[in-house]
């Protein structure tokens, strides 16, 4: 049933960019490019009825027409066989070019988001991130420089002491965090996990700014025992 439902879907796609290509080539379309025949203009010829149309204006109207289609539609025009003309030609160097700008911006904003997320993990360290499923984590090994947070205030520097340290900052330094945090921590680990990734994002680097000198941390987090 899932594979006769795709491909009904597939063909409905197909037929949807068909259609789209075939208005494009409708005689009203198309009369707003042709070329009297003493223009000089760059053009192409249609070999069945010996009119000559502005390619340039063309391939800018087939470029909005594409930009307008999604990509399963796209992928569908790419893998139909066309008719061989030179409408067929100029319509696939369209879709082609439009893929191309596509994964082009999605590989840029890939780069931007690694980039991005190396800048936050060198700022938050040696907090670490992990991305999840959905939304993300942030972790703290019991073993780092960071420990003296803890130790210096009678802790034994535990996940659930970091929890105690962590819970207290958004108590009172970051009260639009509350609900949007989970701690699950254990022993040897401090875990925190949310959703919303800028969320995360926002207590982490505030919390790790205040724990970045053991006196303000105990001047400002460490609960009464």
């Amino acid at each position: 049933m899932i594979f006769i439902a795709a491909v009904i879907i597939a063909a409905v796609l197909t037929f949807i960019s068909v259609r789209i290509f075939t208005n494009a080539r409708s005689g009203k379309a198309l009369a707003q490019f042709e070329l009297p025949a003493d223009s000089n203009k760059e053009s192409f010829l249609d070999q069945k009825t010996g009119k000559r149309y502005d390619r340039e204006a063309y391939q800018n109207y087939l470029a909005k027409t594409v930009q307008r289609m999604t990509d399963p539609q796209l992928q569908n025009l790419t893998r139909s066989r066309g008719d061989g003309s030179v409408w067929n030609e100029l319509l696939m160097e369209a879709v082609n070019a439009e893929l191309t700008c596509r994964r082009t911006a999605m590989e840029a904003a890939c780069a931007e988001d690694e980039e991005a997320l190396e800048e936050l993990c060198e700022e938050i360290a040696p907090f670490f991130w992990v991305e999840q499923a959905q939304g993300a984590s942030v972790g703290l090994r019991t073993d780092t420089e960071l420990q003296s947070v803890c130790t210096g205030q009678g802790l034994q520097g535990t996940g659930f002491d970091w929890d105690t340290l962590a819970k207290r900052y958004v108590e009172e330094q970051a009260p639009a965090l509350k609900g949007k945090l989970e701690f699950d921590s254990q022993e040897d680990l401090f875990s925190v996990y949310a959703r919303d990734e800028a969320a995360l994002q926002t207590f982490i680097r505030g919390f790790r700014e205040v724990c970045e000198d053991a006196g303000q941390c105990a001047a400002r987090l460490v609960a009464e025992r």
